[in-house]
């Protein structure tokens, strides 16, 4: 019995495969795929923000608190500090200059 059981399971593993059952597979292993990176895409948008969002002017990314966003502001601050240093540096120069 057990032998006629594994003869008829051998018989239809050498079946070959009907072509619209992998075509079917093919497409839905596809489209999950897809929908995986459409996920993955939302969910680095959400993080990161979009990158043609906060290119463009960096007035635009105030109330957005994703991570570019907040780099741009962040990178806008130690400029403007690094500007305002370098500018007292200058004067205090200029001042040391004229006391002598």
């Amino acid at each position: 019995m057990q032998y006629f059981v594994a003869r008829r399971k051998f018989q239809q593993a050498r079946k070959p495969y009907d072509v619209r059952d992998v075509i079917e597979q093919y497409s839905q292993g596809h489209l999950n795929m897809m929908v995986r990176i459409k996920e993955l895409q939302r969910r680095l948008d959400h993080s990161l923000g979009k990158p043609a969002f906060f290119l463009s002017e960096k007035g635009l990314d105030k109330g957005y608190y994703t991570a570019g966003a907040r780099l741009i502001r962040l990178e806008d601050k130690v400029v403007f500090y690094l500007e305002y240093e370098e500018e007292a540096l200058m004067d205090d120069q200029k001042d040391c200059k004229y006391s002598l």
